[in-house]
């Protein structure tokens, strides 16, 4: 493991709601943070990869989540890509 992280910033969700994550020693899971942009090709291979993988793990159910961080100025383009 490594140093302790600092809270993310409050921000909000694809729905709309807002959420803080906080990182502690205590949270056993595994966080894999993506940052991406639908105008960012190269960033679409990794995500689709990322998320295969969690559906492939059901072992990992509750174990490693995905926080995905969307760059996009238009806030629907985003919840357009998940939902393809």
């Amino acid at each position: 493991a490594g140093d302790a992280s600092t809270s993310f910033p409050v921000f909000k969700t694809s729905d709309g709601s807002e959420v803080q994550l906080d990182f502690t020693e205590a949270d056993d899971k595994a966080y894999l943070i993506d940052f991406w942009a639908t105008w960012c090709g190269p960033c679409q291979g990794p995500m689709a990869h990322n998320q295969e993988m969690l559906e492939h793990h059901p072992e990992w159910e509750g174990k490693a989540e995905i926080v995905a961080v969307s760059f996009d100025d238009d806030r629907d383009a985003p919840q357009t890509r998940i939902n393809e």
